[in-house]
């Protein structure tokens, strides 16, 4: 009779562990390959936010961005003795859209403060495009907050009554972040949409599937706006600004309500951290109405469209050659920006002059 020893059983036993814990490091190391080649592919400047408060942020890496996300040469977070620091939260025109890095009005105020001041003086830029006024307050609670600013400038645009650019989707985390599988999801959602997209993806709107994952387009609302500019016809239709149409975690954001209770906060940390803040109401003078939520919540407000009216009438220069690509694009040129910076800079010397005494 052959007898079968223990000692052959548990080399076996070894050999299959190994076999096994070989399939899983190729397994795993096909699939990091794999993701890596699908982040390298998707060239999107946004990314989901690890908090749903601020919904997505700027790439880290991505273009002109920095190593932490900000369209911004990289600054020590601990704020070198003797600094005064400035801290920029906005949106596209903060941020800077179509207009140089070193050139939006952030980095021109931060230019012209720092030839008159006697102290270094940073200022720096929190902006990300579409942002609304509720996202900027987490951003300050959440991010800002921690890089201890002197002064906080906050801008506003007409557009901050609405829906941020995108939303966060609801699916589990792995289909959230991976953007591997995101592009076996993607194209599985052209076989079956609705169930990819909203039982899978967590979707909550029938848009197209986003180009990252965790993400997707707020969806527009209203009537269209349709008007003509050297004999072509256009239309611009604005995001989801009734609270009845949002997602529930989105409601808090919306409307004037969304918008004063936003500033409130503001105001509130302004006061908690006795670091002032300016609310700037910038561009357009479209959304002038908005300094009046800001003042009747103790903010300072900087309007700046009485210095680009006064630059119009001194130059002779019409408001669209302000413009990054008129009649389309109304963000701020370098020109537009350096309106905007000066005004800024004036506004931030006081404080500046008051840190120093």
């Amino acid at each position: 009779m052959k007898v079968v020893t223990g000692k052959g059983s548990a080399s076996g036993l070894v050999r299959i562990v190994a076999a096994s814990l070989y399939l899983l490091s190729v397994t795993a190391a096909t699939a990091g390959i794999l993701e890596y080649v699908a982040r390298l592919r998707t060239s999107f400047g946004y990314v989901r936010s690890a908090s749903p408060r601020e919904v997505y942020q700027l790439r880290p890496g991505r273009a002109d961005h920095n190593e932490l996300g900000q369209r911004d040469r990289v600054y020590s977070q601990a704020k070198p003795p003797g600094t005064f620091r400035v801290a920029g939260i906005g949106d596209s025109n903060m941020y800077g859209m179509g207009a140089p890095r070193e050139r939006v009005f952030l980095k021109q105020a931060e230019q012209l403060l720092a030839r008159s001041a006697n102290r270094p003086v940073e200022v720096i830029n929190f902006g990300v495009p579409g942002y609304n006024t509720a996202q900027e307050a987490n951003l300050l609670e959440d991010v800002v907050a921690a890089w201890d600013p002197d002064l906080v400038v906050l801008q506003f645009c007409a557009n901050d009554f609405e829906l941020p650019n995108f939303i966060q989707t609801s699916g589990g985390p792995l289909v959230t972040r991976s953007f591997a599988l995101h592009v076996v999801l993607a194209q599985l959602a052209k076989l079956w949409p609705d169930f990819v997209k909203r039982k899978l993806m967590g979707y909550h709107y029938g848009r197209d599937v986003f180009r990252v994952p965790g993400l997707e387009h707020a969806p527009l609302d209203g009537p269209e706006t349709v008007y003509e500019r050297a004999g072509k016809t256009y239309t611009t239709q604005q995001f989801v600004e009734d609270p009845a149409k949002a997602p529930p975690e989105y409601r808090y954001m919306l409307g004037v309500d969304g918008v004063r209770a936003a500033l409130r906060r503001v105001a509130a940390w302004s006061r908690a951290h006795r670091v002032p803040v300016i609310f700037l109401v910038v561009w357009s003078g479209k959304d002038r109405d908005a300094a009046a939520l800001g003042a009747a919540e103790g903010l300072e407000v900087l309007d700046v469209w009485p210095a680009v009216t006064r630059y119009l009438e001194e130059t002779g220069k019409q408001f669209t050659d302000l413009w990054v690509a008129p009649p389309t694009d109304s963000h701020p040129n370098e020109a537009g920006h350096a309106v905007i910076g000066q005004a800024l800079a004036e506004a931030i010397a006081p404080h500046l002059a008051a840190a120093a005494r």
